[in-house]
């Protein structure tokens, strides 16, 4: 199953597979296929590429029930990221 939420993040911050993956030091095909959801990461690489796109490293291994608070994590990066309207 593909990590969207993982893209989401990755977007958010307008960032690449490859700059993911060079700050992360591992192969940017990796990178991709921890998005696509093919491979697993090591709690090391988890927690680099959560430090990069800031959100929690053990988004990485929550089961798929738990869908609704990774979507929750998206949606409080969203708003944190749209500029703030002058009153």
């Amino acid at each position: 199953m593909a990590r969207n939420w993982l893209v989401e993040y990755r977007k958010n911050a307008g960032l690449t597979h490859q700059e993911v993956a060079d700050t992360s030091k591992i192969k940017r095909a990796y990178y991709t296929q921890l998005e696509l959801g093919v491979r697993n990461p090591s709690p090391r690489v988890a927690k680099l590429i959560a430090k990069k796109l800031k959100f929690d490293w053990t988004l990485f291994f929550e089961s798929e029930c738990s869908i609704t608070r990774q979507n929750i994590a998206i949606d409080e990066t969203c708003c944190a990221l749209e500029p703030k309207l002058a009153m």
